[in-house]
């Protein structure tokens, strides 16, 4: 132990010796700041780049439109990629929503020099066609983060790490109702057209009948043609519930009825169904089921939501937060506290955490500070250096973020 003692106090002295700048946390921050902003115009040129050489296409052969456009990015599907296309001529082959198209129609594009093939990895009775499904385990690469925010309860059922809501009651993250199902998605659309939402079912009957109530519910409610139009085609998405294809919705809406089918079956895409920015609504319009209607909590997780073995290195600070009446609730995968004051979460994110294997300081600041910045979740970046020597201006620093 004293010779670890020795060496490492010789490594950090010669380290802050060559950059003293490290133990200027302001001179951190600042750099973190301009760092992401450079990041950001970095990535704003290279959009404006790609949009200036972009050429429209013409009435000449795909072949002579890519030839004289010059190799840059070319979006296509399938259909004119087998039909008119030579996949020699592309260094990088991406396939996105891997999941939603039958195997087949890939044949030309994994034939390509690399191939990135992207979706989600389902495997059902209905699914187990598509591509993703065809590909080893071993050659799959779990990337488990949701960065469309979502409810906590249900990030944490399966074991998905992201974004959730700022605000505590919300991330429940679902709802039973008794209402008529029409005249609810209605009315979510009459209070907020720009929603998104999923409806499924297993009828397609009950699919063109719907459309038609809904579209005749919002006339009543002096939408005009044209927004329910846009509502109809692009706003509201009703579905196979077996198909396992949806969209990133504001809302997931399933019958009761519906729901206890998919349950009984054990469906392997469950999870589609749990994840969405805002809750899943289960009607129930039938008035003696009412002891169904926490149906889905047996299927959430009943963990604590976060980790709640706080470490020593910030024992003292959890006791000091509580001083102030602010809920300590632990850490969030690299997030190092998780905070509740008001009905609202906030955050704290230490470097460098020495309870944790995981230190990208550049990676956690996109993670977390940028991206909950966005989702209206306050991050508070402290150091370590000056939660040991500057206690109370970090406790301080916090107190102000939470505000």
């Amino acid at each position: 132990n004293l010779f670890k003692y020795k060496y490492f106090s010789t490594l950090y002295n010669l380290f802050i010796k060559r950059y003293p700048e490290v133990l200027n946390t302001e001179i951190l921050d600042n750099s973190l700041l301009t760092i992401g902003d450079y990041e950001k115009k970095i990535i704003k040129s290279n959009i404006n780049n790609l949009r200036g050489r972009f050429k429209p296409y013409n009435n000449s052969s795909y072949e002579e439109y890519l030839k004289n456009a010059g190799k840059i990015i070319t979006i296509t599907n399938t259909y004119i990629l087998n039909q008119h296309l030579d996949i020699k001529d592309f260094d990088i082959v991406l396939i996105d929503d891997a999941h939603q198209t039958n195997a087949n129609e890939f044949y030309k594009a994994i034939s390509g020099k690399q191939v990135i093939i992207a979706g989600e990895y389902i495997v059902s009775s209905s699914s187990s066609a598509n591509l993703i499904s065809r590909i080893r385990p071993s050659n799959i690469m779990s990337l488990n983060y949701r960065f469309s925010p979502t409810p906590l309860r249900l990030l944490s059922t399966f074991n998905i790490q992201g974004l959730f809501l700022p605000d505590v009651d919300s991330n429940r993250g679902y709802e039973t109702i008794n209402y008529d199902t029409h005249k609810y998605i209605a009315r979510l659309f009459v209070q907020n057209p720009e929603l998104n939402i999923n409806y499924y079912t297993t009828s397609l009957s009950e699919k063109r009948k719907l459309y038609d109530k809904i579209a005749q519910q919002l006339l009543d409610n002096k939408l005009s043609v044209n927004a329910v139009l846009n509502i109809l085609t692009y706003k509201l998405h009703i579905f196979d519930i077996y198909s396992g294809y949806d969209f990133d919705s504001d809302y997931n809406i399933i019958s009761l009825d519906t729901f206890n089918e998919l349950v009984s079956l054990n469906i392997d895409n469950l999870a589609n169904l749990f994840l969405c920015r805002k809750k899943i609504i289960i009607i129930d319009n039938n008035e003696e089921r009412k002891e169904e209607v926490d149906l889905l909590e047996p299927l959430l997780n009943k963990e604590p939501l976060f980790n709640q073995d706080i470490k020593e290195v910030l024992g003292k600070l959890t006791d000091k937060l509580k001083e102030f009446d602010i809920i300590v609730h632990g850490s969030y995968y690299d997030l190092s506290l998780v905070l509740e004051k008001n009905n609202r979460y906030y955050g704290v994110l230490l470097y460098v955490n020495p309870d944790t294997s995981h230190i990208n300081i550049l990676e956690d600041y996109r993670n977390y500070y940028q991206l909950y910045k966005i989702n209206n979740i306050p991050i508070t970046i402290i150091w370590i250096t000056d939660l040991v020597n500057d206690f109370e201006n970090t406790v301080e620093k916090i107190m102000k973020g939470i505000g």
